[in-house]
């Protein structure tokens, strides 16, 4: 049976379907009508607190997994009252455990839930003064007088939003293994009993019970006791995890909702406000909104002192909790979990910049006239425009390339393959420009015999007057890929600068004599590999 089905038989609701088992157990079900009704006016009576706490029932399409509509669970007022029927007698079979336990001395986990906040309550009651409602936060700490005033806002167009505020004034229930009562029931003693299947301090009470039951003596002992603390911990943690997952599921549910019904309008009440913005409520479907203060108007809202409005600076105009705004939904975040609105009426546009500023990007601008992208300044980048070839660099076409003479790569010379008659030293004006950091010490090999190479094709880079003006450039270079006399083949015969320059592959050694590469002297160089002419 469900909730639905009770409802129907017991006549309370027409839009539920009907089922042949709840049907036929209709004489019961109003037994157990009368029972809870008299359990829930007691209840009420010794100050229980009866809080309206709506909860999002999320429909999910049974192929495709996905959501396709949020309601507000149990609307129809006989589907509430199947609920409470099942509560009423829930919560009697609660705490008619734990008084159970408290009269034998059998230890248990207890559910505990303290007295309100003072702060929070003080709070509570600066809005209740605001909305022209009397409430003393001294007098909130006895349940009775608590659940008086609860009562007082029955058809307070308002309800729901103070309902919310007091729960959150309202410390969290937990578990512990001593009886501390529960406030929000008015109950002197109260633990869980009835869910075991899927609560952990239910089971271990079960056990408990039904040692207690059977004869056993289940004395409290130093490591029984300490057994059922950690568990006690343990389950508060948990339920806390459980709580956060479950919300945080829901919100995903919503944003994959609400995808589809961007660019509606809708009207909520605000329900909560933060120091970004606020969380309106929609009616239906049952979604809260982020109304950021930038999507709210042009006056630069702020939260009060207080928190409980958003105040304008240029306008004046106040927006407190509870009330009403119609907003249109331009946002649905699957990452972040959240449904950004904007309110109607501020200017089409200003929420999808300002969530795109918050984004740090958004769309790239592009022209109207060209669709190409544009700068800051609003014009069209310039294309890149391309250099004109250069032997220099490499880049005009050459047949010789890797491997041969670099000095006359595309270009044509009378004495290209000639072999020349005499050395040459570097030029007067500019020196010879080498690496000077490894010039000197060519670790030990020969110079003229990397892989076959000749030496200016280092990689096919022009070597001694790459890049400078120079009279001899482009004219052939005697030496230069070419076997000399002095380089392999007259070792006696130094080479050093030319009178007045000073030699740059050495700024240390230059009056010393060089040592001819052949012999494996500094002058030698470590083989490189061989891979055409490096790009620049």
């Amino acid at each position: 049976m469900t909730h639905d089905s009770v409802a129907r038989a017991l006549g309370w609701s027409e839009a539920a379907e009907r089922d042949p088992e709840a049907d036929a157990m209709t004489s019961d079900l109003l037994a157990m009508w009368d029972l809870s009704s008299q359990l829930r006016l007691r209840r009420m009576e010794r100050g229980a607190l009866d809080l309206e706490l709506p909860e999002s029932d999320i429909v999910i399409d049974n192929v495709t997994r996905a959501p396709t509509d949020i309601l507000q669970r149990a609307v129809d007022p006989g589907v509430r009252k199947a609920y409470r029927l099942v509560e009423e007698l829930m919560l009697l079979a609660n705490e008619s455990v734990a008084r159970y336990m408290l009269e034998r001395s059998v230890p248990a986990i207890y559910r505990v839930h303290g007295a309100p906040d003072a702060e929070k309550l003080d709070r509570f009651g600066a809005l209740c003064t605001e909305l022209s409602i009397a409430f003393d936060p001294e007098a909130a700490a006895d349940p009775r007088e608590l659940s008086h005033f609860m009562r007082a806002l029955d058809g307070h167009p308002k309800k729901l939003t103070l309902h919310m505020l007091l729960l959150r004034a309202m410390q969290q229930a937990r578990y512990d293994t001593k009886n501390g009562g529960h406030f929000g029931l008015a109950s002197n003693a109260y633990l869980h009993f009835t869910s075991p299947i899927r609560r952990y301090s239910d089971l271990i009470v079960h056990r408990i019970l039904r040692r207690s039951l059977l004869g056993e003596n289940v004395a409290p002992t130093e490591k029984l006791v300490a057994e059922l603390a950690t568990a006690a911990l343990t389950a508060s943690e948990r339920e806390r995890l459980t709580m956060d997952s479950e919300r945080s599921i829901h919100d995903l549910y919503r944003a994959l909702y609400m995808r589809s019904r961007i660019g509606e309008t809708f009207v909520g009440s605000v329900a909560a406000l933060t120091t970004s913005g606020l969380y309106l409520q929609l009616a239906e479907p049952y979604v809260t909104v982020l109304v950021l203060y930038n999507d709210l108007g042009a006056g630069g809202y702020e939260l009060d002192e207080g928190g409980l409005r958003a105040n304008s600076k240029r306008s004046g105009e106040s927006v407190s909790l509870g009330d009403e705004l119609t907003i249109t939904v331009f946002d649905a975040s699957i990452t972040r979990r959240a449904v950004y609105g904007r309110r109607v009426g501020i200017g089409a546009g200003t929420g999808v910049r300002s969530r795109e500023l918050r984004r740090g990007g958004g769309t790239t601008r592009r022209s109207v006239a060209t669709g190409m992208p544009e700068t800051k300044r609003g014009r069209k980048p310039e294309p890149k425009r391309a250099r004109p070839p250069d032997s220099r660099r490499g880049d005009a076409p050459d047949a010789n390339r890797r491997g041969k003479p670099d000095a006359s790569r595309g270009r044509p010379d009378a004495n290209r393959g000639a072999r020349p008659e005499t050395p040459i030293a570097a030029s007067t004006e500019l020196g010879e420009k080498r690496n000077h950091k490894n010039d000197t010490t060519r670790r030990g090999k020969p110079d003229a015999t990397r892989r076959g190479k000749p030496d200016a094709t280092r990689r096919g880079k022009p070597d001694a007057h790459r890049g400078k003006p120079d009279a001899n450039r482009g004219k052939p270079d005697a030496h230069r890929g070419k076997p000399d006399a002095h380089r392999g083949g007259m070792p006696n015969d130094p080479v050093g600068p030319t009178p007045g320059t000073r030699d740059k592959r050495s700024h240390k050694n230059d009056d010393k004599p060089r040592i001819p590469s052949s012999h494996g002297g500094p002058m030698a160089r470590k083989p490189k590999r061989s891979g055409g002419p490096k790009r620049r």
